[in-house]
């Protein structure tokens, strides 16, 4: 610390905000980078389940077209 007092405490403080700020630790986030991975990661996780169940109802629909799409073909053949 530069000096004991509150105002020494404070300017130490204000130094490294302002450091953190620029990039100049390594390896470590600043708070709102933190914040910011907090808040993504749910949300990243919700896109993801939605997407999977996209992918799961779109696999079933294929499914069940492809069904109807036999089906067509018998009731044409028979009428033919």
């Amino acid at each position: 610390m530069t000096k004991k007092t509150k105002a020494g405490k404070k300017a130490k403080k204000a130094s490294k905000k302002t450091r953190a700020r620029s990039g100049s630790t390594s390896g470590t986030k600043s708070l709102n980078e933190r914040e910011a991975d907090e808040i993504i990661a749910p949300v990243v996780r919700a896109v993801e389940e939605i997407i999977e169940e996209g992918v799961r109802k779109a696999g079933k629909m294929i499914r069940r077209a492809e069904k109807v799409m036999k089906r067509a073909e018998k009731a044409a053949e028979e009428i033919a």
